[in-house]
């Protein structure tokens, strides 16, 4: 299964709507065929591991982690594929919430003879972990929020005069363009816009740009910025947005599975008051601005540090001379 959970990882960010499922098949104690889920519309993990096995799959064990679909789709159904090969055991990591499946494919196997027994706890956490855009979506169908800011020492994300160019090195730069490849969507205000004229595509690694969401209540941006240089572009002003809750139902609704949200303290204030924020991306560099610069949140704030949201960090991690901190709600 460790294996399969390291296939799966393959797809991150690469799978959406779909989830990044990792396959692999045991006969004899050897490795006779693995795959993974490579992108929406192609085959999934367990095809892919069954075409390596070939005439191998008959009577062997299947280690896969997610439970495979029972429902026609882009594709075909896998229970079936996996029945017809003649597999005898499927090892699953974590059942599939979606309504078309929700331990439907593992009732399925099990009624035609194929033994189905989940894996444990550890590995179904981190199934759960890679798949966190997918779970949100099934679950509460909207999309998964990034919140990912960049600040000095001293917690600043801009001098006193809007000046933020630099504040972050090189690796860091290019981190943040492997966030954007991994994810359908990148939301900035109109403030970001006009300070910085941002590109917001991918350019430092591979992968495809998302889709540039710029929120302008006042409509004061020109067509000039860089971010309307194609039509890969959603623009929301006061006649067609609304909150942060209303604008990421819309963008839900358009098939925008996740965003990474880089606007400034406005639109990140507005998404941290409203609690639409699944995770937090903090990228501190060893640099004092000092002075009354700009903050990452504005607005009234807590009272008390006893009402303040409590953060738990998963990831702490250096790239060059900064620091990476990856935070979610402790709950």
């Amino acid at each position: 299964m460790k294996r399969a959970l390291k296939l799966a990882r393959r797809g991150f960010g690469k799978t959406s709507p779909n989830p990044c499922v990792g396959c692999v098949i045991v006969k004899a104690g050897k490795i006779v065929g693995e795959g993974f889920h490579k992108k929406a519309g192609e085959n999934h993990a367990e095809i892919n591991a069954l075409k390596k096995a070939g005439k191998s799959a008959k009577g062997a064990k299947m280690y896969v982690t997610l439970e495979p679909c029972c429902h026609v789709g882009r594709t075909g159904p896998c229970t079936g594929a996996i029945i017809e090969s003649g597999i005898k055991e499927v090892v699953v990591a974590m059942k599939d919430p979606s309504l078309h499946a929700n331990g439907k494919g593992v009732d399925i196997l099990r009624h035609a003879g194929v033994k189905v027994t989940m894996g444990v706890e550890s590995e179904a956490n981190e199934s759960r972990e890679m798949n966190q855009v997918f779970l949100k979506n099934v679950l509460k169908k909207m999309p998964y929020v990034t919140l990912k800011m960049a600040m000095s020492l001293d917690g600043k994300i801009a001098t006193k005069t809007g000046d933020s160019r630099g504040l972050t090195g090189a690796k860091a730069q290019k981190f943040v363009h492997q966030l954007r490849a991994e994810h359908d969507a990148v939301l900035v205000g109109a403030g970001t816009v006009l300070a910085d004229n941002p590109h917001l595509g991918v350019r430092l690694v591979k992968g495809k740009s998302p889709i540039r969401v710029i929120l302008d209540n006042e409509n004061k941006l020109q067509k000039s910025a860089q971010v309307f240089r194609d039509d890969n572009v959603i623009v929301f002003n006061k006649d067609n947005g609304g909150d942060a809750k209303t604008i990421l139902k819309k963008l839900f609704d358009m098939g925008i599975m996740s965003v990474l949200v880089e606007g400034g303290e406005t639109v990140a204030s507005e998404f941290l008051d409203v609690g639409c924020v699944d995770k937090y991306i903090t990228i501190i560099a060893p640099k004092l601005i000092g002075g009354d610069a700009k903050t990452p949140f504005k607005g009234v704030g807590v009272e008390k540090v006893a009402f303040a949201k409590l953060l738990k960090c998963v990831s702490l991690k250096s790239l060059g001379d900064d620091l990476v901190l990856t935070l979610l709600l402790d709950q």
